[in-house]
């Protein structure tokens, strides 16, 4: 599911702001071609509970502005995001 969590730092990065889990499955599911799974959806974001914080009104973002950066520009190929 690489490219699930991968497609979902991506969201987070390019909003700079928290986002609701149902925004950002909402925003994930956007391509009609491509459905994700809300079990998947939820194994994702707990694989990528280093990269995102949840905040008390059960918003989510980036933890960090250096992650911001690392994931932007010096992350290896797994973890590469492009938010152009």
């Amino acid at each position: 599911h690489i490219e699930v969590c991968r497609a979902i730092l991506e969201i987070c990065l390019a909003t700079r702001r928290s986002i609701n889990l149902n925004v950002l499955y909402n925003c994930l599911n956007i391509d009609e071609e491509l459905h994700i799974e809300w079990s998947i959806f939820l194994q994702c974001i707990s694989h990528l509970s280093v990269f995102l914080t949840q905040y008390p009104n059960s918003t989510y973002a980036i933890v960090h502005g250096s992650i911001r950066n690392w994931l932007i520009t010096y992350s290896n190929q797994h973890f590469a995001c492009n938010i152009k």
